[in-house]
């Protein structure tokens, strides 16, 4: 229970130093809360996480619309933004379990999460996927 609410406050100080956009936060806490509702279950806070944006039929709308002349120029822009959403969930995801570890070591408490492999790996097959986005992306995340 103690890690979960060094995670918690980590997630806000990433929304409070603008490392973290609005929606992005609220599913990272949300998860984190999910996680303390049900502190005897092993984690499950990537689960949470993971299922608000892999929704496959929605990409693959999005992808086929931005063919069509009328809706190509709308589907572009709403998969850039699902694209940057997930970008953002999974880079302040890895970045708050990273400063949790640290913080534990620190605390002498021996800590593994075991989720932060499995969104890790996420993460770079995003940046495989979707280089020029993830470029955009972080191109964009420096003007802000």
């Amino acid at each position: 229970m103690f890690i979960l609410k060094i995670i918690k406050g980590e997630y806000y100080r990433l929304f409070m130093t603008n490392q973290c956009s609005p929606s992005a936060y609220l599913i990272l806490k949300e998860a984190v809360n999910w996680d303390l509702d049900n502190v005897g279950e092993p984690m499950s806070s990537w689960d949470f996480v993971s299922n608000h944006f892999t929704n496959p039929t929605t990409i693959k709308i999005l992808f086929f619309l931005k063919r069509i002349p009328m809706f190509g120029h709308l589907a572009r822009k709403n998969l850039f933004n699902h694209i940057f959403f997930v970008y953002d969930v999974v880079l302040n995801y890895l970045n708050a379990h990273d400063a949790c570890e640290k913080i534990a070591e620190t605390v002498c408490i021996n800590f593994k999460i075991i989720l932060r492999d499995s969104s890790f790996h996420f993460l770079k097959i995003l940046q495989l996927v979707f280089k020029k986005k993830v470029k955009r992306i972080k191109a964009w995340q420096k003007v802000i």
